[in-house]
Order: C-alpha cells, then sequence, then structure tokens
C-alpha cells in the first residue's frame, strides 16, 4: 500500500505489486473505492492479469459486469513505483502507458512492453457502474 511505504510521502491509496519475476503469469484483483488500501470499504470489480515472458510484459485489466472502464493508467518498470523529476510518484497521470475516452470497454490491454529482470507493476483505472 503506497500509505505504509517510507520512500513516498501521500495520502492517495493504491498498491504497488512485485517484485514479479520473468517467465510468469500474475493475477491481481482490481478495487474500487477501497480508500486507504482497505478492500472491505472496496468492490472487487475485476482481474488485472501480467504475462511476463520472453522480455515481454502484457498487461490486461478484465472487468466482471457491469463494470466497465472509462481511462487506464499503468506503469511497469524495475522501480518500485514511476518517478517524476527524481522523486517517486503514485500520480496516474505520471504513469507511462495510458488510455483514455475508453467508452465503457470492458477489458483494455498494453502489450509489448520490452523489460528485464525483475518488475514492479502499479494499476489504475476509472470504473464505471458503481
Amino acid at each position: 500500500c503506497f500509505l505504509l511505504m517510507d520512500e513516498i510521502h501521500t495520502n492517495r491509496w493504491g498498491w504497488t505489486n512485485g517484485a514479479l519475476s520473468e517467465d510468469a503469469t500474475y493475477s491481481f484483483d482490481i478495487y474500487a473505492a477501497a480508500g486507504q488500501c482497505d478492500v472491505t470499504k472496496g468492490t472487487n470489480v475485476g482481474t488485472l492479469t501480467v504475462d511476463y515472458s520472453n522480455g515481454e510484459v502484457n498487461v490486461t485489466y478484465s472487468l466482471d459486469s457491469p463494470y466497465t472502464l472509462d481511462e487506464v493508467h499503468l506503469y511497469v518498470g524495475n522501480d518500485i513505483l514511476p518517478k517524476k523529476n527524481g522523486h517517486y510518484t503514485v500520480a496516474p497521470g505520471q504513469y507511462p502507458y495510458q488510455a483514455e475516452n475508453l467508452g465503457g470497454v470492458s477489458t483494455y490491454s498494453f502489450n509489448h512492453i520490452s523489460m528485464t529482470g525483475d518488475i514492479y507493476v502499479v494499476a489504475h483505472a476509472v470504473v464505471c457502474g458503481l
């Protein structure tokens, strides 16, 4: 949880996932409205799948009906979080992979992200249907 990380000082909640090793597929629950990283306050709206093999990362957001995606923001990298001006950031607008105005799709993927070594993933979504 971002709130428990000594590396940053923020009131934004969310998680960094990792370190993830190559040649594996990982699955994470996607929570909406889980303020302060308390999943009992939120709603499990779907699954994030991270497939890391052959030097490439493919990340897929898959939402359960009736939930849909309006925006997605993704960080994949070797650091625990992305950096802006040399400092860690958890602001989704600073993540390198973004898609907006998706119009209510239930799945979205970022594919062929070249990586080596252990990685970390931070995924953010604007979810409709809550």
